[in-house]
């Protein structure tokens, strides 16, 4: 039509495509040129090195020994919670009338005095973490037994309990001595005057 411009028609064969292609060729190009000049600059610097050997995650971790020793603290508490359940036990079954009184008390301290035997043969073993375990329960067992016995229970008269209370004393007192362990002693010694104590405080309130 009069008036209208006509558009110049690309004869060549890409058109369109192949100036698109050779745009991206220069624009490639470029980039290659840019990463050239960053490797050389970066060729002069000196970057710190890695270790050989990375220590994460080795520092946190407990020594071998230390689990070691701490799987033997774990079991002999297990054992010792054990072995005051079967003492708990025996006075439940002598609290609910099951048992006799003197008989429960019996068992029980030939329960306690049983550990102190244990104690012995570990410490003759050299196990003397195994022994100071064995050693604590069974005075953990014997000493409130009778306490308990003589104030609450009545199953035995204050001579039954001093005379039950310082015999197993001795009897800590013995394996202290043949073991050479001073420590155990102690436990039999404190443990006497503890129990000793609260008997009084007990009989004073009583006769109040």
């Amino acid at each position: 039509m009069a008036g209208e411009t006509q558009r110049p028609v690309d004869s060549s064969p890409g058109g369109p495509l192949e100036a698109r292609l050779e745009t991206l060729d220069a624009r490639m190009a470029l980039l290659a040129e840019r990463v050239d000049q960053l490797e050389q600059r970066l060729s002069g610097l000196s970057l710190p090195l890695l270790p050989q050997e990375w220590p994460l995650g080795e520092a946190g971790l407990p020594h071998p020994a230390a689990r070691s020793e701490m799987g033997r603290w774990v079991t002999f508490v297990g054992r010792s919670c054990l072995v005051l359940g079967g003492a708990f036990l025996i006075r439940v079954l002598t609290d609910g009338g099951i048992l006799p009184g003197p008989l429960g008390v019996a068992l029980g301290v030939l329960f306690a005095a049983t550990w102190v035997f244990f104690s012995h043969r570990a410490a003759t073993r050299g196990a003397s973490l195994s022994a100071g375990f064995h050693s604590v329960v069974a005075a953990l067992i014997a000493y409130p037994l009778v306490l308990e016995a003589t104030t609450r229970l009545g199953a035995m008269s204050t001579v039954a309990a001093a005379l039950t209370l310082v015999a197993f004393t001795g009897l800590l007192l013995v394996a202290a001595w043949r073991d050479r362990l001073l420590w155990l002693a102690w436990i039999g010694v404190l443990s006497r005057k503890s129990n000793f104590f609260v008997h009084s405080c007990c009989s004073l309130k009583s006769e109040t």
